[in-house]
């Protein structure tokens, strides 16, 4: 089943009540990824009374009632709309990036499978939702060394010293949500019957306009088969695209496409961000001890640490990162990702979609 344009809850008369229920819990697992604090703002905007709903639990069950009632209104899925790419697409998964020659061509191949179905090594994926989630970006300047800043007012005494350029980047405008379907069967009792099923995940391939880069967001090993795949296929628009690997030379072996990639070092996303190592992870070559992992106090450079034994070790491990999490800064607030072996990003707390456009805009800068 394909969803498309302002419709996303939209169910065809021809649709059971077991797929009915099916999409209506992926949807509430997803919307359970995004903060009590911003459901509850959402909730308030669509004239939901929010003051007696003292839980997260409440508060979903009160909006998943609403989005039921209201899925045939225009208006209000431009506003879903809205509240999908700024606030839900970003909440609680991790990341991993594609660069491809044509956005749009990857965008119509998915939506023109046969079926709505696409068959993996080790999944059948479906197509669940296809959206248009309208233009919205976010202007970024950089300086003459390097550094970024969002959003800047060039203004004010001794600014006309300083030379910026500016460039524009968009939030997701379209995304699809695919539905991951294990081949393999797995059982397990209920009561005193056994149940066989397979495992499902969802995950989403993001685009952005003006920006030759596929995100896909979700469960790791799922993304994996779906773009092995389609690589070793050869007739779709991701037979050549590369991953953008975000790691250590040594790790590049993990990444979703090995013949393919390109690499962004973890210390050289940390500068560019002015963030800080909350934890590294490295690769030793010791007689029994093969990784390390350290974790810190908002560190970043080696010389901070006082204590010589912890200094040194420091020293030795940062060049062999293979994993390490990382605290920045993004209009006065903070935030923390950790880059994961393999390859990818994966927010800690919750974030808005414009701070992973503003990690994104950094990355694409670095390469």
């Amino acid at each position: 089943m394909t969803i498309h344009d302002d419709y996303p809850l939209e169910i065809s008369n021809s649709m059971n009540n077991t797929q009915s229920h099916f999409l209506n819990h992926l949807l509430r697992r997803r919307l359970d990824r995004v903060s009590p604090e911003h459901l509850r703002d959402f909730s308030k905007q669509q004239g939901i009374d929010v003051s007696k709903l003292n839980t997260k639990q409440k508060l979903l069950d009160e909006l998943m009632s609403h989005i039921n009632i209201m899925k045939d209104d225009i208006k209000f899925n431009q506003v879903f709309n809205h509240f999908l790419r700024d606030f839900v697409l970003s909440a609680g998964v991790s990341e991993y990036i594609l660069q491809v020659e044509n956005t749009d061509a990857v965008s119509k191949w998915i939506n023109s499978w046969k079926d709505n179905t696409f068959w993996g090594q080790k999944h059948k994926f479906e197509v669940h939702i296809s959206r248009n989630l309208g233009q919205k970006n976010i202007k970024f300047y950089t300086d003459k060394q390097g550094n970024i800043f969002p959003e800047l007012e060039i203004e004010g005494e001794g600014q006309e010293n300083h030379s910026y350029e500016s460039e524009i980047i968009y939030l997701p405008s379209n995304i699809i949500f695919l539905v991951a379907s294990s081949l393999e069967e797995v059982s397990q009792l209920n009561g005193l019957e056994e149940v066989n099923y397979h495992r499902t995940s969802e995950f989403e391939v993001i685009f952005r306009k003006d920006l030759n880069l596929v995100e896909i967001r979700g469960e790791y090993q799922a993304i994996k088969d779906f773009v092995v795949t389609a690589v070793i296929d050869n007739d779709n628009p991701l037979s050549m695209a590369s991953s953008l690997f975000i790691g250590e030379e040594q790790d590049t072996r993990n990444s979703l496409i090995r013949g393919l990639r390109a690499r962004v070092g973890i210390d050289s996303l940390r500068k560019a961000i002015n963030g800080s190592f909350l934890s590294i992870t490295s690769i030793v070559n010791g007689s029994k001890a093969s990784r390390v992992k350290i974790d810190l106090d908002e560190l970043q450079n080696s010389q901070e640490e006082t204590e010589p034994t912890l200094r040194e070790l420091i020293n030795k491990v940062q060049p062999t990162l293979d994993k390490g999490r990382i605290s920045f800064q993004y209009k006065s607030k903070k935030y923390s990702f950790m880059i994961t072996k393999t390859g990818g990003l994966r927010f800690y707390e919750y974030v808005p979609e414009e701070v992973v456009t503003y990690i994104l805009y950094t990355i694409n800068k670095i390469k």
